[in-house]
C-alpha cells in the first residue's frame, strides 16, 4: 500500500534480494536501480537505511559518497531518545533497527559514525528494556531526557568495521557487553545482505 511513498526502500530491498540470490553488481537491473535511486531524495529512515545497505552490497568502494549521504541523513534524524522514526516524528524500534543497519553498512565501508550516535541508541536499548528483556515497539516510560542522562560517561567503544577475528561478546548485562552484542548483531544482519 505504501510502495510509491517508500519507492526508494522497495527498490533497495529488491536490489538486495537480487544480490543475495547471486546476481553480480554489474548485471542488470543493478545499474538502472543505482541510477534511479541516486536521483531520489533521502527522506525516510527505512528507505535510507535499506539504500545504504544495498549500496554496500554492491561494492565496498564504489558508492562511498552516496553511502556517506545516507549516514549523514541517519545521524541527523536520530531522535533525542536514541531511536529513529517516521517523517511524523514517531520513533519506534523497527525504524531504529533499519537505521542502525544502514549506519553499520556505512561503517563497513570506512565511514566514521559518531560515538554519540551509537551511545544514544545503546542507552535507549539498555534503559528501555522491560524486566523480561523485551521491548515496547514504541518508547514508553522514562522521558527521553532521563534516558539520555543515565550513565552519560560510559567507556564502551563504538561498533567496529567487520573483521574475521571478531570475539564473542562477554557475558553479563552491562553497557559494554550490550554494545558488543549490538556490534555482532548488526554485523551478522548486514552480512546477510
Amino acid at each position: 500500500p505504501h510502495t510509491d511513498e517508500y519507492a526508494m526502500g522497495v527498490m533497495a530491498l529488491v536490489g538486495m534480494a537480487l544480490r543475495k540470490s547471486g546476481l553480480e553488481p554489474e548485471a542488470a537491473p543493478h545499474p538502472d536501480l543505482v541510477t534511479k535511486l541516486a536521483a531520489m531524495k533521502l527522506d525516510k529512515t527505512y528507505s535510507v537505511g535499506l539504500y545504504a545497505m544495498y549500496l554496500r552490497s554492491l561494492s565496498l568502494k564504489k558508492h562511498l559518497d552516496r553511502i556517506k549521504e545516507c549516514a549523514d541523513f541517519l545521524i541527523k534524524t536520530q531522535a533525542p531518545d536514541g531511536l529513529w522514526g517516521y517523517p511524523d516524528g514517531r520513533s519506534d524500534l523497527s525504524n531504529a533497527q533499519v537505521a542502525l543497519l544502514g549506519l553499520r553498512a556505512a561503517l563497513d565501508v570506512g565511514i566514521e559514525i559518531p560515538e554519540k550516535t551509537w551511545r544514544r541508541s545503546l542507552d535507549y536499548l539498555v534503559d528501555g528494556a522491560e524486566k523480561d528483556g523485551g521491548f515496547n515497539y514504541v518508547p514508553t516510560g522514562a522521558s527521553a531526557q532521563a534516558v539520555l542522562t543515565r550513565n552519560p560517561s560510559g567507556t564502551c567503544p563504538p561498533p567496529r568495521p567487520l573483521s574475521t577475528d571478531a570475539k564473542p561478546p562477554p557475558r553479563g548485562r552491562n553497557r559494554c557487553s550490550l554494545l558488543v552484542k549490538l556490534n555482532n548483531t548488526t554485523s551478522s544482519l548486514s552480512d546477510g545482505f
